[in-house]
């Protein structure tokens, strides 16, 4: 993304219809500042009366041209907090490549069907891995 999106709108805007090719060339060297950007557009995304008292950590292994990035959103007394690295101890990781991630994160692309197509793996509570769509707005 040539010029990297700063909202969901934008993410929605430079994902919607494109093929992983696509989505790859427009990250192309930019790959670590496009996956910051959206991890830093998440807590904004965050709708605390859904996660209601609930804490959890989130980590994400994302495959990408620049290598494996792993970042980590924790949720608790209901802010939010992402942080790039692995987590100490992560209550679910969601591991997928680049585009299907861009994909999930802008709303083209339902959480549950990524998985069940197999294009996202989950490890630990898949079950509660599916807050992220309902604590997060895309």
């Amino acid at each position: 993304m040539a010029n990297l999106p700063t909202n969901s709108e934008e993410l929605r805007a430079a994902v919607k219809g494109k093929s992983d090719a696509d989505i790859l060339a427009l990250v192309k060297d930019q790959e670590v500042a496009a996956v910051q950007t959206v991890f830093d557009i998440m807590p904004t995304r965050f709708d605390a009366a859904k996660a209601g008292n609930q804490n959890a950590v989130f980590q994400f292994d994302l495959d990408t041209p620049a290598g494996m990035q792993q970042h980590h959103v924790i949720v608790e007394a209901g802010k939010v907090q992402t942080v790039k690295g692995p987590a100490p101890k992560a209550k679910c990781i969601l591991k997928c490549n680049l585009p299907t991630f861009f994909r999930m994160m802008s709303g083209e692309l339902d959480g549950q069907k990524a998985f069940m197509s197999g294009v996202l793996k989950i490890s630990g509570d898949v079950m509660f891995s599916r807050n992220i769509q309902i604590w997060f707005k895309p």
